[in-house]
Parts: C-alpha cells; sequence; structure tokens
C-alpha cells in the first residue's frame, strides 16, 4: 500500500512537469519571437516618430526666423541692400552697439517710428548713409534673434539664404550662432552676410521643392559625407514679402544626436517590454500551477476516496470546492470510472440534468454566435463622412431568424441587407447564417440586387426540403452620388425621409420570399437619396410587437416614432422607435426579434 501511494505521488508529479514543460516551453518561444519582432517594429515607429517631431520643431523654428524676417515691411529693400552693398557694411553683433546705432539713426532721420515699420519705398527715399545706418541696424537685430533662436533650440545650423539668381548662385544673409561658435569675420567657420554658395538642382530634393513651389519643405532631409555616412538632417522655409518669392530659412539638425536618442528610447521600451512578459511568463506559470496542476490532483483524490467507500455525497461536496472547468483526458477517465458505479436512478437523474443543462448552454452559445456574426461596433466607418449608419438586432427568447448586414463593396458602393427567415429556433437560425453568407457573398461580386435575389433565391432552394423561406431587402448605394439601387424579396416596406421632410414608406414593388421555388424573377428599382436624406429597414418585429391585450405596435405608430425627431442620427432614430416599443408592450413577453437598420446620406464634399 505504501509504495503504490509512493508510486502515485511520483507519477501524479511526472505529469505536473510534463504539462509544465508543454506550456512553458512553446510560451516562452513565442515571448521571445514577440520581443524580437516587437523590438523591430518598436525601433521603427521610434525613428518615424522622432523624425515627425524633429520636423515639426525645425519647421516651427524656422518659420519663427521667417515671420521675425517678414515682419520688416522693408525687407525687399534690405534684402536688396544686403546683396549689392555688403561689403561696405559694418557688421555687427553686439546689442549694445547696435542700440547706439539704431540712436544715431534715429537722430539723422527724426523718425519716430519703429523700424519694423519703415516701408521700402521709405528706405529707398533715405541719404547713402542713412540706408547703410538702417542695413546694419536692422542686419543686427534679425542676427540677435538668429542667435537667441539656435542658443535656445541648439541646431547644428540655422541660417538664411537668397533664391538663387541665373547664375544658381545663392548669397548667405543671416546665420545663427552659438556662444561657442563664431563667424568667419569673427575667426570662425559660419558663413555670414556676401557668402556665396552655388545651388545644384538635385543635390537637396527638399530645397528643389521649395525653390520651385514658393511652399514649406514636406519632410525632412537626410544628408550624407564620406563614406555615405549620415550626417545631418535639413529642412527649409520660403520667406517672401510683397507677394516675391526673397529667400529660404534653413535648419540643419545633428543626425547622431536623433539616433542616439531613438536608441536610447528604444531600448528603454524594449527593456520595460521584456520585463513585463517576463512577468507575464511567471504570472501564467502561477496560474497553470492553481488551475490546472493542483485541481487535476484534488480531482484525482476524490475520485480515489469515493471508489473507496462509494459516498457519493461526500464526493460531490469535496468536487465543489475544485474550481476547474479543464478537459484533460486523465480526468475524464477517472470521472467515467466514477460515474459507473452510481445508482442507476442517480444516474438516469444526472444524465437527464446534464442533457437540459448542455441544451441550454448550447442555445446560449448559439444566440451569441448569432449577435456576433451581425456588425456591432459603431461608428461602423468612422473615416467615412458621406454617411452615417446603425443597426441593432434584440433577439426575443431564443435563437431566431432575424439579420442584418452592412458592408463596403469597395470604396464608392455600401451594400445593405435585412431579411427575415421563417420559423423560430436553431433551425431558423442556421438558415439565417446560411443566407446571409449568400447575401454577402454574391453581393461582394458587384452584381445588381435583382441577379442577387434570383442567384441567392436558387441556392436557398436547393435541398430545401423543410421549406424554410427567408424574406430580404437588399440595396447597394453609391456613396459618390447617393443613387441607391434595391430590391425586395417579400420584405416590409422601407421608410425614406427626404431633407426638411417626414418620413414615408415607400411602398415598393414586392417579389416572392426566397427560398420556396427556383427561377424567380425579381424586380430592382432606384432612388436617389440627396443630402440629408434617410432610409429606414425593419423586420416585421417592429409592427407586430405586441401587448398584453395582443393589439401590435403597428406601422403607424413606428412612422410616428421616426418622425419624433426626424432629422436625428440613425442611432437616436431606433432609440426612439426602441423607447415607444417598449412603452406599447410595457413588459409583454416578446416573441420576434427586433431588428432594424438606418443610413442617412451626408453627401460627398463639394
Amino acid at each position: 500500500m505504501i509504495k503504490s501511494t509512493a508510486d502515485s505521488q511520483e507519477k501524479n508529479e511526472t505529469v505536473k512537469k510534463r504539462i509544465l514543460s508543454q506550456i512553458s516551453r512553446p510560451l516562452i518561444i513565442f515571448i521571445v519571437f514577440i520581443i524580437f519582432f516587437n523590438s523591430l517594429a518598436l525601433f521603427a515607429y521610434n525613428i518615424k516618430r522622432h523624425m515627425d517631431e524633429r520636423y515639426e520643431s525645425a519647421v516651427m523654428l524656422t518659420t519663427v526666423c521667417a515671420l521675425e524676417m517678414k515682419s520688416y515691411r522693408s525687407l525687399t529693400f534690405l534684402i536688396d541692400y544686403w546683396v549689392n552693398n555688403y561689403e561696405d557694411m559694418d557688421l555687427d553683433y553686439d546689442s549694445d552697439s547696435i542700440r547706439a546705432k539704431e540712436i544715431d539713426f534715429y537722430e539723422s532721420t527724426r523718425i519716430n517710428d519703429d523700424l519694423y515699420r519703415i516701408t521700402s519705398e521709405e528706405a529707398y527715399a533715405f541719404n547713402a548713409d542713412e540706408q547703410k545706418l538702417f542695413a546694419e541696424i536692422c542686419y543686427g537685430r534679425m542676427s540677435g534673434v538668429m542667435d537667441k533662436m539656435k542658443n535656445i533650440y541648439e541646431p547644428k545650423y540655422l541660417y538664411v539664404f537668397t533664391k538663387p539668381d541665373e547664375n544658381n548662385n545663392s548669397i548667405y544673409l543671416l546665420t545663427g550662432t552659438r556662444h561657442d561658435e563664431k563667424r568667419i569675420s569673427q575667426g570662425g567657420e559660419l558663413f555670414e552676410l556676401g557668402t556665396v554658395k552655388t545651388y545644384k538642382e538635385g543635390d537637396a530634393p527638399a530645397l528643389d521643392y521649395v525653390l520651385a513651389t514658393g511652399k514649406i519643405a514636406p519632410s525632412m532631409e537626410l544628408s550624407f559625407g564620406e563614406n555615405l555616412k549620415a550626417e545631418s538632417v535639413h529642412t527649409f522655409v520660403p520667406v517672401t514679402a510683397d507677394g516675391e518669392f526673397l529667400a529660404v530659412v534653413g535648419i540643419s539638425l545633428e543626425w547622431r544626436n536623433i539616433i542616439k536618442e531613438i536608441i536610447a528610447f528604444s531600448i528603454l521600451l524594449i527593456v520595460a517590454q521584456a520585463m513585463l512578459l517576463a512577468l507575464i511568463l511567471l504570472w501564467t506559470r502561477r496560474l497553470i500551477r492553481k488551475y490546472v496542476h493542483y485541481p487535476i490532483n484534488n480531482q484525482k483524490k476524490v475520485i480515489r476516496m469515493y471508489e473507496a467507500d462509494k459516498d457519493v455525497e461526500k464526493a460531490t461536496n469535496e468536487l465543489a470546492k475544485i474550481n476547474s472547468n479543464n478537459e484533460i483526458e486523465e480526468l475524464s477517465e477517472s470521472f467515467s470510472s466514477m460515474l459507473t458505479e452510481l445508482d442507476r436512478y442517480v444516474g438516469e437523474v444526472k444524465a437527464v440534468t446534464a442533457e437540459k443543462e448542455r441544451i441550454g448552454a448550447e442555445l446560449d452559445v448559439a444566440r451569441q454566435i448569432q449577435a456576433n456574426m451581425l456588425p456591432s461596433i459603431f461608428p461602423a466607418f468612422p473615416d467615412r463622412k458621406e454617411f452615417d449608419i446603425y443597426a441593432s438586432m434584440t433577439p426575443a427568447k431564443e435563437v431566431g431568424g432575424d439579420l442584418y448586414d452592412f458592408f463596403l463593396i469597395d470604396d464608392d458602393h455600401l451594400g445593405l441587407v435585412i431579411a427575415d427567415v421563417s420559423g423560430k429556433g436553431v433551425p431558423a437560425a442556421l438558415f439565417m447564417t446560411v443566407s446571409k453568407t449568400l447575401l454577402k457573398g454574391r453581393m461582394l461580386e458587384m452584381g445588381s440586387p435583382k441577379e442577387i435575389l434570383e442567384t441567392v433565391n436558387n441556392m436557398l432552394c436547393e435541398n430545401n426540403e423543410e421549406g424554410m423561406f427567408v424574406t430580404i431587402w437588399i440595396g447597394i448605394l453609391e456613396i459618390s452620388t447617393g443613387k441607391l439601387t434595391a430590391a425586395n424579396a417579400g420584405h416590409e416596406y422601407p421608410a425614406v425621409r427626404k431633407a426638411d421632410g417626414e418620413f414615408t414608406l415607400l411602398k415598393d414593388k414586392h417579389g416572392m420570399v426566397a427560398g420556396l421555388a427556383e427561377d424567380i424573377e425579381y424586380t430592382e428599382y432606384e432612388l436617389t437619396l440627396d443630402k440629408g436624406d434617410t432610409i429606414f429597414v425593419y423586420t416585421d418585429g417592429v409592427p407586430e410587437a405586441t401587448r398584453a391585450d395582443n393589439e401590435m405596435f403597428g406601422l403607424e405608430r413606428m412612422v410616428d416614432a421616426l418622425n419624433k425627431d426626424a432629422d436625428a442620427s440613425p442611432e437616436a432614430l431606433l432609440a426612439n422607435i426602441m423607447h415607444d416599443v417598449g412603452e406599447f408592450v410595457a413588459g409583454a413577453p416578446s416573441f420576434d426579434d427586433l431588428t432594424m437598420l438606418c443610413v442617412k446620406y451626408h453627401g460627398t464634399e463639394e
């Protein structure tokens, strides 16, 4: 006996280790792959995110510089003077010296207005000395702004140059410097006023774009140095005055610094991700032990206890303490061994009870599956502003045969379906599933509503020995024009509202219900939805909703409910109907599903 117990314990421990190994190893491999591929995705994402951020900040900085230049109403004069007289100018970057020049300028010209407000015409009217002094002051002030922006945001380079002339030569006008940098005239390397650089089309596509369009460069541009080593990223902003494209503000960022930030941030995310996944793995192992290993061992102990003393009540109580729903072969075999020892009467009662529970559970699952087959996420097409759509199905006590569906056949065609299968229960649900699948598949092939109904009808008639049928309304909306092509196979009349009007029933031509006879010909019709028009379709569960005295809700009450707020959104319209139906039936049991679909057409933007 002792040896048997020891063997049993050893066997249980072996099973435990085997299950852990079977689950843990694939899980570890899966986590490693997740980390690897997610790391690649994170790195790529971070590159794009950082580049987008750098582009936005670079455009902001260069735009500020461009706006500073444009704030001078004499900008046309200033650039013209700088380009033609830079060799004679006394360039001064010291704020005190610039301020002293301003005092001299105001005393000489006796102008009381701010320098920003002096126009090019007024500047050209100055004498030579006044023009020179004015140009030097404005240049110093603009250089101060450029220096300040560079010290705050620390780009690699911040500069302004003229639009290339007929010889493709550009003259550098302004260059921002940090405290630790110097311009050429100060013994440094940074370009300043008068530096000439030849522009070659194709060397900088972003600059080509600015020069060709006069618009801000749409992205950053990476430049390479020796041995194709990435060095900097650039972008450019145009400077215009009086409707004339005069100059370009350029900015360069250090690529090495950007890539360092990207790598550092990516490493941080990858490490955090690895730690999180490791915790998930440890927690998963713990859950396996708690909800798999221990319940298996306890189940075996209870079953063996029952086999020893045949105490059904005691065994049942012990089994009730175990919280596990896992189906394991060894456990099932132990259950079978236990059940064969039960009394015939107890076995029959349990079998009947289990069968009832199984059927109930299967019906619940079937109802859930049926509901999950229908579109239920709203807004269904958040990126499509041409229309608004909403639908709902409120099921009765058991699974039924109502269905709705909507989907984009292509970018310009929206498919609409609502149908009601005869009968109730599982057969109707199965027939509904088949009908939905056939309708959607045929509609995606871009046939006309008439052809779709005729094809689906013939397919439903095949092997339909039970004589089930389905009423169908289908429509195909051409989104760009509002043209709706529809066909009706014995379904309820749709309700249509024109913009600024009320809902009325559209008594379209009904064909025979689908599924009863082959080779039925159906008729399709067209109507045009203008901006603000709405169409509402439904199953007979809405007008046939019945209260305790057997009076039906009816079509008239349904139309009145729609017209309470006729211009409301589709979701609000359906909510109004559900509210009125609920008040009408006043808690009476429902015998049919309430299924509705509503589309409001907004039209395309002009």
